[in-house]
């Protein structure tokens, strides 16, 4: 399992990168994400989905309206780290 901290927030992101589609690791990475998304990024509970959500691929509007919630925020801090790095 790897452990990043996102700088913008200092709240711990984990995750495991070896996560099969189905297995448990998988949704524990779903379900890290929507915690993250919660508490971090502060995403009204009426834009988050459910993780069987997408580990079934249903209710895919509700995973589209999350993460088009969440890619302003995503963009911004990309481009915080490519400014960080290119002054280093």
């Amino acid at each position: 399992m790897r452990v990043s901290r996102c700088r913008q927030s200092k709240h711990l992101l984990s995750y495991h990168s070896a996560a099969q589609p189905g297995t448990f690791q998988a949704r524990d990475n779903i379900s890290q994400f929507i915690g993250w998304a919660r508490a971090t990024l502060a995403v009204p509970d009426t834009l988050l989905f459910e993780t069987e959500d997408l580990v079934s691929r249903r209710n895919e509007r509700n995973v589209l309206l999350c993460l088009f919630e969440v890619a302003p925020t995503a963009v911004h801090l990309l481009l915080l780290y490519k400014v960080n790095v290119k002054n280093t």
